[in-house]
């Protein structure tokens, strides 16, 4: 994945809501990005992630 796609895909999850600019204090020689999920973000994650009954029984 280039650089370019990977910055488009962050827009977009930002764009949504499911991403905002991390807050955690640095080091001032760290001139990362860092992004962190909001409540919203969360909350799809674990519908997402979570295993439904249905399909843990199989």
């Amino acid at each position: 994945m280039t650089n370019e796609v990977v910055a488009d895909v962050i827009v977009q999850l930002f764009a949504i809501g499911v991403i905002e600019r991390g807050v955690k204090k640095r080091t001032v020689s760290d001139k990362g990005k860092y992004w962190a999920l909001t409540e919203l973000g969360q909350d799809q994650m674990m519908k997402l992630r979570a295993i439904r009954r249905s399909a843990a029984e199989g």
